[in-house]
């Protein structure tokens, strides 16, 4: 996991502006699973860590951990809430993911620190998934929504 001790950069509302992210459901070996992937449109990889951090994200060479209370959704949104931020991140969901999360289906989260614009397809986005499994490229975290999640 990433500490606060690899977290020097301030992460701003403007930083989390400037953030593009994409959301899809996907067949893996354990089921359907729920994507949300965060990018940025330029080389910020020292924030994107920082923010990765402050979620309590880990490497792909590290157990994937459990994030709590950083979730809320409704049908056709999902907001991700950054601990040390007074603004969250507000995401348009495809089409069934927001219904997928609300009923507990496993989320993934994605953070990396590889440019990605803002209007890149999903085809596109998920093959620099598979150039980002090194790592300090990439960073995961897992959660389900329960009746207990805000």
């Amino acid at each position: 996991m990433v500490t606060a001790a690899e977290r020097p950069l301030a992460l701003t509302a403007q930083f989390l502006a400037d953030l593009s992210a994409w959301t899809w459901i996907d067949s893996t070996p354990e089921g359907l699973v729920g994507f949300l992937l965060i990018a940025h449109p330029q080389a910020v990889e020292g924030e994107m860590a920082a923010l990765a951090a402050a979620l309590g994200m880990a490497t792909p060479d590290r157990a994937m951990p459990e994030l709590r209370g950083v979730l809320a959704c409704t049908t056709t949104d999902a907001l991700v809430t950054v601990p040390g931020c007074a603004t969250g991140l507000l995401v348009p969901t495809a089409s069934g993911w927001g219904r997928f999360a609300r009923d507990g289906g496993p989320i993934v989260f994605l953070v990396t620190g590889t440019p990605m614009a803002r209007d890149a397809d999903l085809s596109a986005v998920v093959g620099h998934l598979v150039a980002d499994l090194l790592p300090g490229t990439l960073w995961l975290g897992k959660t389900v929504l329960t009746e207990e999640t805000p």
